[in-house]
């Protein structure tokens, strides 16, 4: 029955442009769910290791691809109060093969490597920005 409930929920806030359904897996769901949590409380902990096993590398920051390293001393910087706040209880929407969370001024991407869910990249929400 949870795994009924969770794919509904899915498939309510997961959507193509063209306002049609995405067809989800419920083992990837569950996945990501997993990974959210981990990332979320990382997050809320300060906890910059955790958040550098949890991302992708490189990681493009200001036009420079980042290390682990590097990344760890710029997660203030990109994960001020106000965006941790929002990364905690917002809704993550499924685009193609990898999820985003937007989160004023940034819509924050997740999706596979190697199998495994990661932080992949941040970008500047378009629609944030006209406003």
């Amino acid at each position: 029955m949870a795994r009924i409930i969770a794919f509904v929920v899915a498939l309510a806030v997961s959507t193509h442009a063209s306002g049609e359904p995405q067809s989800l897996d419920t083992a990837t769901e569950a996945q990501f769910a997993t990974f959210l949590r981990s990332f979320r409380r990382a997050l809320a902990d300060d906890d910059r290791d955790a958040l550098a096993l949890l991302t992708a590398f490189p990681f493009q920051y200001e036009g420079v691809d980042l290390d682990a390293a590097a990344f760890r001393r710029i997660v203030p910087v990109l994960f001020p109060p106000a965006v941790r706040s929002c990364l905690a209880d917002a809704q993550p929407l499924l685009e193609e093969d990898r999820y985003v969370i937007f989160c004023t001024p940034y819509g924050f991407y997740f999706g596979r490597v190697g199998g495994e869910f990661r932080l992949l990249e941040f970008m500047a929400d378009g629609e944030a920005l006209e406003e």
